[in-house]
Formats: structure tokens, C-alpha cells, sequence
């Protein structure tokens, strides 16, 4: 994005002008990240001068799919600033950010119900809120956005899993795996000198357990009428695929550990540890056997239609990118 570029002065000339020209451009294309960037310069005031009833406008444009604008836009209506103040609405802003994850948003609940103007919460209430959110927390009920795909991929080729966990469907895991199955896709279709056959794609990402923590495991494999044939992939495969997950993750906001990788027969299996918040232990009858007596595991799948050159240019484009002009997590 040449906004970025102007920005951090990437090959380009410091430019505040430009910076704004680029990123309103975005911004009225309905882009989130700039949407966000403009109500930034205009709250921060470095850039144009300070103009906070600016800055709500785009952070209203953006809040009800980002928790970064709905901290900020609650921030602005606690104190008044660039709309009257309205601490029915702050307060409304801050909880969808504090379920999208976003910790200042959390503070801020818990600051504003300890003061006098509003309704006043004993230590004992706040303590049941905090306890509240955090068993929610752990019980992977809070489901942070799902990010823009690389690849434009329709929402319905994504599969959640099949079954709840006594009622739980377990958002944290389907917006992750949502995620990661699109990183998945866009570093397996960017890989050099692999070529795919005329036929759908699959890409499931399994929730489990190694040594009593809870692990992602990423595959890929070919549908083929009713069959499921594995995707079999060269050792220089597997390191580009490995090798760029982490990057492309780190883009939507997800930080990986290591990750690693080992063939299953003619299968590659990517495998990392789980990166949400959800406890294994408080999530009841997951990884427990069921009726066929194996542990019950979530998965996600991502469908994709036969692979085009139009796709993998795509993919090529995103990775290109990702390790050339970004440092930060899109909002």
C-alpha cells in the first residue's frame, strides 16, 4: 500500500500529504486498515491538525468489525471529544472491543464502573466481572475478527466443525483456524515449481493435544470424486510453506511459536502450538472419547475450487507483500 510506503518512508520521501491522499483513497474503498489509519491522524494531529469529530467518522466506519476502533471510538465518547459525551455508548464500544481481545478496552470497563459518575461497582462485583470474563476466556467464547483473506476467498468455502462441545462451538478455534487456513492457502498456492492437478482442494486445520497442550495441525489434500488423495509435497515445499506461515499469521494479528512439520504417510503435516486462549481443561468433553470411542477434536476445513493461475498470482502477490512492505498486524 503506498499510503505504508509514505508513512515509514519505505523507497519513497517523507510525505504527510501523501500519506492522507493514499489512505483516504482506501479508506472510502471501504478498506479497514486505512479506514482505521485516518481516524488515527486525525485523533493523533501530527500529520493534519487534531480533528477528533473526523477521527469518529472513521472510527465508526470501522468499529463494528475491528476492536482497535471500537477501544478508540469508546475513548472519544467517554471523554466527549468530537461527539457529546455519552458514556452509555462508551461503554457499549468498549465491550465489543473487550470481546474482540483488545485488553485497554477491558481497563477501560472496569475504570469507568469504578467511578462515581457512573454506576459504581464494589470490589466484590468487579472481581465476579473479571472472574466472568476470564472463564469465557478460557472456555474460547470470545472470537476475535476474522481478517480480510489474502486470496479474496468466499466466507462459505470454510467449514466449521460439526459438532459443539456440551453447547460450546467454540468461536476462538473457527475464527483462528479461518485465519490460518487462509495463510495456509496463500503460502501453499505461492509455492515455487508446484503443480496442481484439475481438481478441488482441501485444507483442514484440526485442534488437538501433544503433552498436555493444545496444538493446530494444518493439512492440504486433493478431493477426487468421492476420494480424498493426499498432496504430496518435495522437502523445498514444506520450508517455503513453513517458512512463510508465520508471517503471513503475524499479519492478521496471530503470533506463532515454532512450527513444524513431518510427513504421515504420503501427507504433510504442519503442527504449532495453539495460539488462543482457550484452557483444554475448561472446555468440557474436549479431546474426550466419543461414541466410537476416539478423543473428539474440532476441525475446520477450507474448500477450494480447481487452483487457477489467476489464485496463484494472487498468493505470489500477498507473500510479496507481506515480507516487503509490512511490520505490523492489519486491522
Amino acid at each position: 500500500m503506498l499510503a505504508v510506503m509514505y508513512k515509514e518512508v519505505r523507497g519513497v520521501p517523507y510525505d504527510p500529504e501523501q500519506i492522507v491522499f493514499w489512505f483516504r483513497k482506501s479508506a472510502e474503498q471501504d478498506d479497514t486498515m486505512a479506514q482505521m489509519e485516518m481516524g488515527g491522524i486525525y485523533e493523533d494531529g501530527k500529520i493534519v491538525p487534531q480533528d477528533y469529530a473526523q477521527a469518529a467518522y472513521w472510527y465508526l466506519k470501522v468499529a463494528v468489525r475491528d476492536g482497535w476502533g471500537s477501544w478508540r471510538l469508546g475513548h472519544l465518547y467517554e471523554h466527549g471529544l468530537g461527539v457529546h459525551r455519552d458514556v452509555e455508548q462508551a461503554v457499549h464500544w468498549y465491550r465489543k472491543a473487550a470481546e474482540d481481545g483488545e485488553e485497554p478496552a477491558k481497563a477501560a470497563l472496569v475504570a469507568l464502573a469504578s467511578e462515581t459518575r457512573y454506576q459504581q461497582l464494589s470490589k466484590e462485583e468487579k472481581n465476579a466481572v473479571l472472574d466472568n470474563l476470564k472463564a469465557v476466556t478460557e472456555q474460547g467464547l470470545l472470537s476475535s475478527s476474522v481478517k480480510p483473506s489474502f486470496l479474496g476467498i468466499d466466507p462459505d468455502g470454510f467449514v466449521g466443525p460439526q459438532h459443539t462441545f456440551e453447547g460450546n462451538p467454540l468461536p476462538e478455534f473457527c475464527s483462528i483456524s479461518r485465519d490460518i487456513l487462509d495463510c495456509l492457502a496463500t503460502a501453499l498456492l505461492s509455492t515455487p515449481d508446484l503443480e496442481f492437478p484439475a481438481c478441488p482442494l482441501v485444507m483442514r486445520c484440526l485442534l488437538g493435544e501433544d503433552r498436555k497442550k493444545l496444538m493446530l495441525y494444518l493439512t492440504a489434500a486433493l478431493t477426487v470424486g468421492e476420494q480424498t488423495l493426499p498432496l504430496e509435497l518435495k522437502e523445498e515445499s514444506e520450508v517455503w510453506i513453513g517458512s512463510n506461515l508465520r508471517s503471513l499469521a503475524e499479519v492478521k494479528g496471530i503470533a506463532l511459536g515454532s512450527i513444524f512439520w513431518e510427513r504421515n504417510g504420503r501427507h504433510s503435516l504442519f503442527f504449532f502450538d495453539y495460539p488462543g486462549k482457550m484452557v483444554r481443561d475448561k472446555v468440557p468433553g474436549l479431546g474426550t472419547p466419543g461414541g466410537d470411542g476416539k478423543p473428539r477434536w474440532p476441525e475446520c476445513e477450507l474448500l477450494l475450487d480447481p487452483v487457477t493461475s489467476a489464485l496463484r498470482e494472487k498468493a505470489r502477490r500477498a507473500i510479496h507483500f507481506v515480507q516487503s512492505n509490512t511490520e505490523g498486524p492489519i486491522q
